[in-house]
């Protein structure tokens, strides 16, 4: 494997839905790359995808177990990879088109991440908090409103980029945010990319970016796709959805692989993606209960 050139990295930790929603990213990936693909995964996920998905991934590297912890797990991508530049690309995504944009529309900082980067007077909804009001609580000049799903990392600079992130989350984030009078937050690993982000100024992709929302999904037409990356955060129309299992399905027929658990777990993966979007419309309106 070359160390010193460029590779995609997904991850799958915990539970085995991540396995193989992450096994249909990465084919669907290297049918339009022939980068390495890298799966980062604790001990018993990479032990189940070596035994029962060789040759699907280049290599299964591990993460450290001090990212395990919550969800934190991203926040170790940049100290798994072996390479000088990685995109990392969510399991719960499929690859549409060719994914050469995203390398291209990569700044030349140590991270670039979908989104914006915001200022005091801004306001967005994100993750449960109108931004305007995190950043007065938490003291933030810039804050980084992203979708974690994918982006792009160098090693010189993005090792020392997520360790900020990380500790952003366990000291900042988690002490100030949670709230047992506000179950409906969600903590997520975003939070901590959107402060060390707005601190340390990641770069973000050029418009119109690398990754569908939540309106171009609802007019996505897979033979004509506009955007590389379909990450699952979204209501996905019904025929799309058919479409797409249709050709999840055939990539593993070609690969030798099963789809028995496959299909029903992007199904679940749809259906999940429905919920939180219809409950984040509420929540919008909770944000500044």
């Amino acid at each position: 494997m070359n160390l010193h050139g460029r590779g995609y990295l997904t991850m799958a930790v915990g539970r085995r839905h991540y396995l193989e929603m992450a096994v249909d990213m990465a084919l669907s990936l290297r049918e339009r790359s022939s980068l390495p693909i890298l799966l980062a995964s604790d001990e018993a996920m990479g032990a189940l995808a070596a035994a029962q998905f060789p040759g699907v991934f280049s290599e299964i590297v591990p993460i450290e177990r001090r990212f395990l912890r919550g969800r934190a797990r991203k926040f170790g991508v940049a100290a798994a990879s072996p390479f000088e530049e990685t995109v990392f690309i969510d399991a719960d995504c499929l690859v549409l088109s060719d994914p050469e944009t995203i390398w291209a529309g990569a700044g030349d900082g140590p991270v670039t991440m979908v989104g914006e980067m915001l200022g005091p007077t801004d306001d967005r909804y994100h993750q449960g908090f109108s931004t305007r009001d995190l950043m007065k609580a938490l003291g933030l000049q810039a804050y980084l409103k992203t979708n974690s799903g994918v982006f792009h990392f160098r090693r010189g600079g993005g090792l020392g980029a997520m360790e900020e992130c990380l500790r952003c989350f366990e000291e900042e984030v988690r002490p100030a945010l949670r709230s047992p009078l506000r179950p409906w937050r969600f903590l997520g690993d975003e939070l901590g990319f959107a402060l060390a982000g707005g601190r340390l100024g990641f770069h973000t992709f050029s418009p119109p970016g690398p990754m569908y929302w939540e309106a171009e999904i609802q007019a996505l037409d897979p033979d004509r796709p506009s955007k590389p990356i379909l990450h699952f955060i979204a209501p996905i129309p019904v025929n799309t959805l058919v479409r797409l299992l249709d050709d999840i399905r055939w990539r593993r027929h070609a690969a030798g692989l099963p789809s028995e658990r496959s299909l029903p777990t992007w199904r679940r993966e749809a259906r999940i993606s429905r919920f939180s979007w219809v409950a984040n419309r509420a929540l919008r309106r909770l944000a500044r209960a």
